[in-house]
């Protein structure tokens, strides 16, 4: 069987230890100078041409910043006018508003003076008992005669009560006498004359004057406790000469100069 038996040998392959491999495109080829410096020059345009168009970008910015900032500027300037003109028609309606008041006052004042005069020769009687039934013309003639000795002659030319029924105090007495040198002796005395009687006699004053009597009580109070007597004359607190008190000021409707008071001192 070993006879038989055919060895083949292999081709032996020698590898040639000094042989050099094949690179193939590997192999790097050297740059040229030539070559080098025109990639410089084309990356250097294109810095160039990157900067120009950043340049253009920027200029049309500014140009549409510079348009909306003078749009904007005028719309300002317009809106400024309008304001100014705004505040003239304000104050010219202010104006007038303050014309118009200064009007109505004189008005309401020519009124008040109207009224004032319709009221001359009124005087009220305030605290008599309400009676049912009762003549008010000869309770206040009674009045008159008996406490303050005026005669029968005196001209009553009207007299009743005056205001709601139902109150929890009577009615004033509304009295309008003939005469007015009447109305200022029975102002003068009823103090005196109605000391003890539990009543007392008042002058009739419009609403207005009314408001301004009451608003000044404090200060009349003071002087009084100073040792000046006042009395509410024409729409005004005034001393016994007729002048206005020395609370007022050039406009008597503002708030009083507190104490203590020009030429008045304290009662000793």
């Amino acid at each position: 069987m070993n006879a038989d038996m055919t060895t083949t040998e292999l081709p032996s392959t020698s590898i040639d230890e000094t042989s050099t491999p094949n690179t193939g495109n590997l192999q790097t080829e050297p740059v040229k100078h030539g070559d080098f410096q025109q990639h410089v020059l084309s990356s250097l345009d294109k810095i160039l041409s990157g900067q120009e168009a950043l340049r253009h970008d920027f200029d049309t910015f500014k140009n549409e910043i510079s348009k909306s900032v003078e749009c904007h500027g005028n719309e300002i300037r317009e809106l400024t006018v309008k304001t100014e003109e705004l505040e003239t028609s304000v104050n010219n309606a202010w104006r007038n508003v303050h014309e118009h008041t200064k009007q109505l006052q004189g008005v309401w004042e020519e009124v008040n003076k109207v009224e004032r005069h319709t009221r001359r020769n009124n005087i009220r009687l305030i605290g008599v008992p309400e009676t049912v039934g009762e003549n008010v013309k000869e309770i206040v003639t009674d009045i008159l005669v008996t406490c303050f000795g005026m005669d029968q002659s005196t001209e009553i030319e009207r007299a009743h009560r005056d205001g709601k029924k139902g109150g929890n105090r009577p009615r004033h007495i509304l009295i309008k006498l003939l005469r007015y040198q009447d109305k200022v002796t029975i102002l003068r005395a009823w103090r005196q004359c109605l000391k003890d009687k539990g009543y007392r006699i008042s002058d009739d004053l419009t609403r207005v004057d009314l408001n301004e009597k009451q608003k000044w009580s404090e200060e009349v109070n003071d002087l009084y406790s100073r040792g000046m007597k006042l009395r509410f004359v024409g729409g005004f607190w005034r001393d016994k000469m007729g002048k206005k008190a020395p609370f007022y000021t050039e406009d008597p409707r503002v708030t009083p100069q507190k104490g203590p008071y020009p030429g008045v001192h304290a009662a000793e």
